[in-house]
């Protein structure tokens, strides 16, 4: 039987991309994990809501009484954001196109995040009178579905349910990993092989990896067969 000339093992090593958060500012947007920013250099962030369906992407956070929007608790933020709480707010930044129906104009601070609501010609802070740049947010994003959970609505393209904090814990990376190798031509001896800190967590992921990748798998397959033999076939 023949051998493989060299036997290769690759070893990945990854970072879970928990607490992600992006610097609010007009041209210079910087990612960044909460645990690598210090108290001073974590004013000027904040988290990031992205559309799965039509990949508007903005900042979003809790809006307090005097329209401040800087971020002091993050579990706070999250707690309220998964309840769908009405002081959550979601700003995009605006291209100075048409104003869609439900969203109004402001300009938010990138130093002390403040939010400066209509029009502000001079584009200097009502509070600290830094420069601000251009945004647009929905008044109301939130509906109720027929079981009375409430849930996001996406004000660009109307999507429900389709607007996620981006970020990416190690289960999900990991079965993306996991789905990448196995599609892989060159490996021809497909095993995985997982290890976690509790029982808990082993019994969760292996159903977990197991309906992940073959979700994956099945995108890679359709695409597969629409390359090769799609032509002239309707969906």
């Amino acid at each position: 039987a023949l051998q493989p000339f060299l036997t290769v093992r690759t070893q990945v090593w990854m970072r879970e991309l928990r607490r992600l958060l992006a610097k609010v500012s007009a041209d210079d947007l910087t990612y960044a994990l909460a645990s690598d920013l210090n108290d001073q250099q974590a004013k000027y962030y904040l988290p990031v809501v992205n559309c799965r369906d039509c990949g508007e992407t903005g900042w979003v956070s809790l809006i307090n009484e005097r329209g401040n929007l800087t971020m002091t608790n993050l579990d706070t933020f999250y707690n309220l954001y998964f309840r769908c709480d009405q002081k959550v707010i979601m700003v995009f930044p605006y291209k100075q196109e048409a104003l869609l129906p439900g969203m109004e104009k402001a300009h938010l601070c990138t130093d002390c995040l403040q939010l400066n609501l209509g029009e502000n010609p001079e584009q200097k802070c009502s509070s600290c009178a830094r420069e601000t740049i251009p945004v647009v947010f929905p008044t109301k994003n939130v509906y109720q579905d027929s079981k009375g959970d409430k849930q996001y609505e996406c004000p660009f393209c109307g999507s429900k349910g389709s607007l996620p904090i981006i970020g990416l814990r190690s289960a999900t990376a990991i079965s993306a990993s996991v789905s990448q190798m196995f599609a892989s031509k060159f490996n021809d001896d497909k095993k995985t092989l997982a290890f976690s800190d509790n029982v808990q967590d082993a019994a969760h992921r292996a159903g977990f990896f197991n309906s992940r990748t073959w979700r994956f798998g099945l995108r890679s397959a359709i695409q597969q067969f629409a390359l090769t033999e799609g032509g002239g076939l309707s969906l």
